[in-house]
C-alpha cells in the first residue's frame, strides 16, 4: 500500500496532531492529583505543539494555492493561532524571569 500525502494536506495533518497534543495536556491539567510532579508532562505537549504550529504555518505560507477548501482554512486558523499562543507564552515567560 502506497499512501501519498499532498503538500496541501500536511498542514491539516499537523493541525490534527496539535489538537491531539492540546487535548492530552488539558487532560493532564484535569487529572493533576499529584501536585507539581506532572509539570514536565504538561510542558512537553505544549512545546511540541508550538513547534509543530510554526512548521504548519510555514507550510501554509509556502503553499502557492489559495484557501479553496475548508481543510486549508481550518489548518490555517489552528496553526496560526497556536503559533501566536506559543510565541506569547515564550515572551511572557522570558519577561517574568
Amino acid at each position: 500500500m502506497n499512501i501519498s500525502i499532498n503538500d496541501s494536506e500536511k498542514p491539516y495533518l499537523i493541525s490534527i496532531v496539535i489538537i491531539t497534543l492540546q487535548t492530552f495536556s488539558s487532560l493532564i491539567v484535569l487529572l493533576n492529583t499529584f501536585g507539581n510532579s506532572l509539570n514536565v508532562l504538561l510542558g512537553i505537549p505544549i512545546f511540541v505543539s508550538g513547534i509543530l504550529s510554526c512548521i504548519g504555518s510555514f507550510l501554509i505560507l509556502k503553499d502557492e494555492n489559495k484557501f479553496d477548501s475548508s481543510k486549508k482554512i481550518a489548518a490555517a486558523i489552528i496553526n496560526f493561532g497556536m503559533a501566536i499562543l506559543f510565541f506569547g507564552i515564550l515572551i511572557l515567560n522570558s519577561l517574568n524571569n
